[in-house]
């Protein structure tokens, strides 16, 4: 038993060398890889195109060795060639093989993209993410064609599924929190006395519609990425239309901002990024649109302007409180309280000594209307179709508070119909400063 135990260990102590040289034996890339890496180079150069399995192959040897030298010059001068070759495929025009190599290709993308991005390169990293994420690269698009004149558009579906799994993937190797950096680092090269020694801006890497291809991307996987991360993405991008010359904003298009920041406004509405945390850029970036001397770019801040006052009226605190009276279903009179962490204005109000909980709420039809309700909260699902309805209310002009008259009894409901009274809310020195509304008042274009 014992020269057994000791044979054992010995074994172990052998397994571990070999494992060390095999480690080791793996920095160095034999002739056959180098061999591919000269071969799918020279077909791209010569032939502006690559094989199906040398491509696979190359890029897999690429970030086995990643290190090496020979790895990183391939990867300089073939790495976007590849990726820009294999998203120029109609997914339903290639084989099931050719459709492999492709994803295969898209896959090992990421981790070389993070590898990159981690060794500074984000001036070949960046529009390769971009690349890999836009949704409008042919390999991912749906591919209409027409059978016959006169028919109908006949659609063959694109794989967009593999851009998802491009997007989870650079998700699970923390890769917005890599890109944040990146950016946070760019923005520092930004600055006037970088740019005075030679470093180059944001604008030298990506564009407006390049930034909007990440936002979007970080829209869709939201909860796969911390909320302070992608606060911290949305400001530092907010940030940087704020600094922006006037003349690369003149060359930056108005669209893509626009896009750019309706997505944020989903991150905001969606509960991802504080309303606070953005407002005042949203009107500082505004600003420069509305004071340029371009008429364009003027008419872009007004867009801008309505959006904000719609957005500020919409940011309005809710009423902590509605009175609820002459009601003829008399139970329902009484308090309605602010229901704790609501985005809506939604209303509760328990009738005293019983466990009736009646709320005040506004629903959105099938057809896309909406309606208010007083109802009386069904107790084992609250909010469903299962609550007793008393009184309605029909919106004509998509109201966000609560009416105060022209309510309707419906179901249990007696007339004659309530009326509601918000409660006031005093003006104190305790005002939110951060609410859209609050520095939209203050607020002054020098045009």
């Amino acid at each position: 038993m014992e020269r057994s135990s000791a044979e054992k260990k010995e074994n172990q102590k052998r397994r571990k060398k070999s494992q060390e040289d095999t480690s080791h034996d793996d920095e160095e890339m034999d002739d056959e890889e180098l061999e591919l890496f000269h071969i799918v180079q020279d077909d791209l150069r010569v032939k502006s195109t690559v094989g199906w399995q040398n491509a696979v192959k190359s890029l897999n040897s690429a970030l086995t060795h990643i290190d090496r030298p020979e790895s990183q010059r391939f990867l300089d001068y073939s790495f976007s060639k590849i990726i820009s070759i294999m998203l120029d495929q109609h997914s339903s025009k290639i084989g099931a093989f050719e459709k492999s190599c492709v994803t295969q290709c898209l896959s090992v993308s990421i981790p070389l993209i993070i590898t990159q991005l981690k060794a500074g390169k984000y001036h070949q990293a960046l529009p390769i993410l971009v690349m890999v994420f836009s949704k409008k690269k042919t390999f991912y698009k749906d591919l209409r064609t027409s059978a016959m004149i006169g028919s109908y558009w006949n659609k063959v579906p694109g794989a967009p599924e593999v851009r998802a799994q491009c997007i989870a993937s650079f998700c699970e190797l923390q890769g917005f929190h890599l890109l944040l950096s990146t950016l946070e680092q760019v923005m520092a090269n930004s600055s006037a006395d970088k740019v005075k020694e030679g470093e180059e801006g944001l604008e030298a890497v990506v564009d407006s519609e390049d930034i909007r291809i990440l936002l979007q991307a970080m829209l869709e996987f939201r909860t796969s990425i911390p909320d302070t991360i992608s606060t911290s993405i949305c400001v530092l991008i907010m940030t940087y239309f704020t600094k922006i010359t006037d003349s690369v904003l003149k060359k930056e298009s108005s669209d893509a901002i626009g896009a750019v920041l309706a997505i944020i406004r989903r991150l905001v509405d969606s509960g991802v990024v504080a309303a606070a945390a953005i407002n005042k850029l949203w009107l500082e970036i505004t600003q420069r649109y509305v004071e340029s001397t371009s008429l364009p770019l003027r008419l872009f801040g007004l867009e801008q302007i309505n959006l904000i006052v719609n957005s500020a009226r919409a940011s309005r605190s809710f009423p902590p409180r509605y009175i609820v009276r002459n009601a003829g279903t008399s139970m329902l009179n009484g308090v309605y309280t602010l229901k704790p962490d609501s985005t809506t204005a939604t209303y509760v109000h328990q009738r005293e000594g019983t466990d009736q909980v009646f709320t005040l709420f506004c629903c959105t039809m099938k057809s896309g209307s909406k309606w208010w309700f007083i109802s009386e909260a069904d107790k084992m699902q609250p909010g469903s179709d299962q609550d007793i309805d008393y009184y309605q209310h029909q919106s004509q002009y998509e109201e966000y508070l609560p009416p105060t008259h022209n309510w309707v009894p419906t179901g249990k409901g007696v007339a004659p119909a309530p009326e509601l009274i918000p409660e006031t809310v005093l003006e104190n020195g305790d005002e939110d400063q951060t609410r859209l509304d609050y520095i939209l008042s203050s607020w002054r274009p020098t045009n």
